[in-house]
């Protein structure tokens, strides 16, 4: 490309920047990408033919058994995980492009095999996770402790929500973990600076708790200043619930809304919001311990009144619904036995209800015994409740569990799958790796994610040339930056400005990258 072209397409400069800010997948700094859980990327899967790196041991060269359901997340540099380390439980930190590991905090031993993915608080410069009866901050930049906020209860499977829309009031959601009982509580603890008129409350403290009844894995989700959460019947035997509540003030009385469930199935897992010309739309699935391969539901409701949509049969699971652009839904659901089988689902919103369009499990089963049953063998063996997909580009990635699979085993297979083909098409699935698992990360042309093996890493910094997410890096990406359309930080700094574009033009021009492969600048 000339420079006579580089220069007349400049002008475009302040709507692409104005525009292209928020377009930039840098980070994946929680559960599902965002507070909202949206599970949504920018970019197309990097290949799985060969990782980068694995990471399988601390910074004194002690293994790392790694948490195998909670997964890990991306920010800036550093990508963090959670593993047990020569006995204890601890929070890690690794260098995005070698997979050193940068830092290694013990964390309270987490309960009942809990899982909990961690969340970053880019803002303050922290990571928070959840574990025992406590959730922990500390310092991103070098794992330091920051603040700790203690329960009464201990968390189980839930992941934290750090707010991002408050100013100088911004939160991070909770809940603890009471599956058998009624004493389960949403906290809203602060995240921000103490301030005597904009913010009265330190670091860690409580600024409001809220009673939420029955309670396993239930994950917030935030969007526009309401939390969402979804929760189990009472005493897990009566259908579950979802609350609304307004997050930026002091002491709710009640939640704005409860929508109690349509079915007798109780929600153990996260929810997703989608906000639209309509208002904001919530998502969950439920989990049921009886009957076949769906009997639980998934539910959409009205996020500013709780009013019931719809709700479609679907696999009982822990995950959280990824909800597309134009509706159409994915949802990983199911266990091996007890009437349930693993698979990932594809929905369409038609409206007034939905409809599945394939399910993985049953639209390649082949009943080779016939005995009625989706024995292992017989269908594709992909997906399951503990894993959470990421949908970008057509593409689905997501884990696939060991065929001797019990509830706690670790996934040992990532697939990558084209939504737009039924699963018993040749053109179905796209990629695969032994060397990837569960609920991956993507974030900077990257992909991360947890396998039996370690914390495996895919693709790299040369993606980020890759502008429009293609796979090939070509002109249209320099057009796509100037119209601020897709993963802008081309130069990895942090900021999109005039040196991204012209990082791009030098790649273009045949100047290559940096020694780093594109990476940060030192």
């Amino acid at each position: 490309m000339s420079r006579c072209v580089f220069n007349q397409v400049l002008v475009l400069f302040a709507v692409a920047f104005c525009a292209g800010s928020a377009l930039a997948q840098a980070e994946w700094p929680t559960l599902a990408g965002s507070s909202s859980r949206a599970g949504t990327g920018t970019f197309f899967p990097p290949s799985l033919a060969a990782p980068r790196w694995i990471a399988t041991h601390d910074l004194l060269n002690r293994p790392i058994t790694f948490d195998h359901h909670a997964g890990p997340v991306a920010s800036g540099d550093r990508v963090i995980a959670v593993g047990r380390v020569a006995g204890q439980d601890h929070l890690l930190a690794f260098d995005w492009w070698t997979g050193g590991c940068l830092w290694a905090t013990p964390i309270p031993s987490r309960a009942f095999n809990s899982w909990s993915t961690p969340a970053v608080d880019a803002a303050n410069g922290t990571v928070l996770v959840a574990s025992g009866a406590a959730l922990s901050a500390f310092n991103l930049a070098d794992g330091s402790f920051s603040w700790r906020t203690d329960f009464f209860l201990d968390v189980g499977n839930a992941s934290p929500c750090v707010t991002g829309d408050l100013g100088p009031r911004d939160r991070v959601l909770i809940t603890d973990y009471d599956p058998f009982g009624e004493g389960a509580s949403l906290y809203c603890i602060n995240v921000d600076p103490w301030d005597p008129v904009l913010n009265p409350w330190k670091p860690g403290e409580i600024v409001w708790q809220a009673p939420i009844g029955s309670a396993s894995g239930a994950t917030p989700a935030y969007s526009d200043g309401r939390a969402y959460v979804a929760v189990a019947g009472e005493f897990s035997i009566g259908p579950g619930r979802i609350h609304a509540f307004v997050v930026d003030q002091s002491a709710p009385a009640k939640p704005e809304w409860t929508f109690v469930n349509c079915q007798p199935s109780g929600f153990y897992g996260g929810v997703s919001v989608c906000d639209g010309p309509a208002g904001p739309r919530v998502y969950a699935a439920s989990y049921e311990f009886f009957g076949g391969i769906h009997s639980a539901n998934m539910v959409k409701l009205d996020g500013a009144t709780g009013d019931l949509l719809w709700s479609v049969p679907c696999g009982r699971t822990s995950s959280v619904p990824v909800v597309l652009a134009d509706g159409r839904i994915v949802l990983s659901s199911g266990v091996l036995g007890f009437g349930s089988a693993p698979e990932v689902a594809f929905f369409s919103d038609l409206g007034s209800h939905a409809m599945r369009l394939w399910s993985t499990a049953l639209d390649t089963w082949i009943d080779v015994d016939q005995d009625g049953r989706l024995d292992i063998g017989e269908f594709m063996l992909a997906g399951g409740f503990s894993t959470q997909p990421i949908v970008t580009r057509g593409r689905i990635v997501v884990g696939s569990p060991p065929q001797n699979a019990s509830l706690s085993s670790a996934y040992d297979a990532l697939w990558v799958m084209n939504y737009l083909q039924f699963p018993w098409s040749n053109l179905f699935l796209v990629d695969f790796t032994f060397e990837g698992g569960n609920s991956a990360a993507m974030a900077d042309g990257s992909l991360y994610t947890i396998f039996p093996g370690g914390l495996s890493a895919f693709g790299g910094p040369l993606s980020r040339f890759d502008v429009n997410g293609d796979g090939v890096v070509d002109i249209e990406d320099l057009y796509a930056w100037f119209a601020g359309q897709g993963m802008l930080d081309v130069d990895g700094d942090g900021d999109v400005d005039l040196d991204d574009a012209a990082a791009l033009e030098a790649f273009l021009r045949g100047d290559g990258p940096d020694e780093r492969g594109g990476g940060p600048k030192s």
